[in-house]
């Protein structure tokens, strides 16, 4: 038996919308106002060969073209359901790109283009992959490595803690954890005080990091260079008994020298200090210990006792 295969026509409407409803132009299907715009645009196109004008692909041609004139209206219900898709996973960037996307996984998977079924759908793996995330995510990801970097950075790997000094001379003491450690009175640590790396922001874990590696480099720079040049003349003249008491001061020679700092008049009172300052030029040394030319024994000595001194 031969099986009789029936001719089916279809309306230009129906042309025109079966043709907007192709992944490309689905956002602007369902909307009765395009079809009618779509099938004026085709009947008016002019071609050479009239009788091709409504071959699939001039159909396609001529409708995209509308598309990218501003002709058409997206379709609300659409839009609304991947507006839903979006505030449902904000990690996933409102683009045409993810809207493409998510159009032909809904077309491959037969569901309906609504909020719901578009939301379990973008939650399969395989979507979820596809789907580039948004600007927001990135930054946050970048924030976060950076994040991660300067805690690295900060803890030699995770594996010591750090110090930070106050405008005091004081010091603080962190473990590799970001947690400040306490010392009780009676000897040994007490436990540690709430905080940490997770409960410091971003800003906090930055201007610790600046002040670690300065320290860092501070210290690095007493131990070569320029300040251990410094340093080692000094220890010369110590020994070749070159000091000698401000000719323009009453002070005893035996007296305690305070070292202030000549550019704000602030003291100077632990190695860090110290090195940061000598570090600030290459007289620096020379100005605070020889401001007339000839070494200060006591403040050459105070040079010493805390160049000499632990952190």
């Amino acid at each position: 038996m031969t099986q009789q295969y029936r001719r089916v026509e279809k309306t230009l409407d129906e042309i025109i919308e079966e043709h907007l409803r192709t992944e490309p132009l689905f956002l602007y299907s369902g909307v009765v106002a395009n079809v009618k715009l779509g099938v004026q645009a085709v009947e008016q196109n002019e071609i050479d060969e009239e009788h091709h004008r409504w071959r699939g692909d001039v159909v396609r041609a001529v409708l995209e073209q509308c598309a990218a004139r501003g002709m058409f209206a997206q379709n609300g219900n659409y839009i609304a359901a991947l507006d839903a898709v979006y505030t449902q996973f904000p990690q996933k960037g409102r683009t045409e790109a993810n809207n493409r996307v998510i159009i032909s996984a809904a077309g491959a998977h037969q569901v309906p283009f609504d909020a719901e079924h578009l939301i379990d759908l973008v939650a399969l793996p395989e979507v979820w992959a596809t789907l580039h995330d948004s600007r927001g995510c990135l930054e946050q990801r970048q924030s976060n490595q950076q994040r991660e970097w300067m805690i690295h950075e900060i803890t030699r790997g995770g594996t010591q803690g750090f110090t930070l000094m106050t405008q005091y001379g004081g010091r603080r003491v962190f473990d590799k954890d970001g947690y400040e450690v306490q010392y009780s009175s009676s000897g040994g640590r007490a436990k540690k005080k709430l905080g940490g790396f997770e409960n410091m922001s971003d800003e906090e874990i930055q201007q610790i990091h600046t002040h670690v590696m300065e320290k860092r480099a501070a210290i690095a720079a007493a131990t070569n260079g320029t300040l251990k040049k410094q340093v080692n003349q000094l220890g010369k003249d110590h020994y070749q008994g070159k000091f000698h008491g401000d000719p323009g001061s009453r002070t005893p020679a035996n007296a305690a020298a305070v070292l202030v700092d000549p550019r704000n008049g602030q003291p100077i009172s632990s190695r860090l200090g110290l090195i940061a300052y000598i570090n600030s030029s290459n007289d620096a040394l020379a100005r605070l210990v020889k401001p007339r030319g000839v070494t200060i024994r006591e403040r050459a000595l105070e040079v010493d006792r805390l160049l000499g001194a632990r952190e």
